[in-house]
């Protein structure tokens, strides 16, 4: 696992773990696939942006079954780039869509470039199933309002370093359903396996 560099204690939202029902959507903790680290942002510039996954089960996952949509404080939802059909992620394998100006690194072995990955400083992500069941999902819009999120939701955004800075993503360290202890500000590391299911959960 990736060490923690920081501890600011992103308030993101991380609903998946915690069975929410959103309208007729209901979230499932228990995925194969996860977010496991985000960035809006980077040293090419604002389209220097990813959104990477993890198989984080000990079996081989077809990535053709999973879709990744987003939406802005417009709330316009966007689907992003379909996944290869048949393509498999083997166990703890990573996966990365990335924008068209992403800077690297350029040994990162499953990815997607594409234009329409154009995420915004305030967003909602979710993973969905091809039935539009939520697998996974977080964001940093402070009061999301569509139908598969409850309608009041404390979080806040990040802290004001997060947009100022170009080494930085929004990393997954584990699923507790404890958003403190899920995510952190931490340095860009695409295309690295981030943690594994059996990492101790902090103290």
């Amino acid at each position: 696992m990736k060490r923690v560099t920081s501890s600011l204690g992103v308030a993101l939202f991380l609903l998946a773990g915690n069975g929410v029902a959103r309208g007729d959507r209901t979230a499932e903790p228990a995925s194969a696939i996860a977010l496991t680290e985000i960035a809006t942002h980077g040293p090419s510039g604002p389209r220097d942006e990813f959104v990477e996954l993890q198989n984080v089960s000990s079996e081989p996952q077809r990535l053709g079954d999973y879709r990744l949509e987003f939406a802005g404080a417009d709330r316009r939802i966007v689907a992003l780039p379909a996944f290869p059909e048949d393509f498999v992620l083997r166990p703890h394998g990573v996966y990365v869509l990335a924008g068209v100006d992403f800077s690297g690194p350029r040994k990162v072995v499953n990815q997607i470039i594409d234009d329409r990955i154009d995420i915004p400083e305030e967003f909602a992500l979710q993973l969905t199933d091809l039935g539009g069941n939520t697998i996974d999902d977080c964001g940093t819009l402070p009061r999301p309002r569509w139908p598969w999120w409850p309608p009041r939701w404390p979080c806040p955004c990040p802290p004001a370093p997060w947009q100022s800075r170009v080494d930085l993503s929004i990393t997954r360290h584990h699923i507790t359903g404890d958003l403190a202890r899920d995510y952190q500000l931490d340095f860009r590391t695409p295309g690295a396996v981030e943690w594994l299911p059996q990492d101790p959960v902090p103290a």
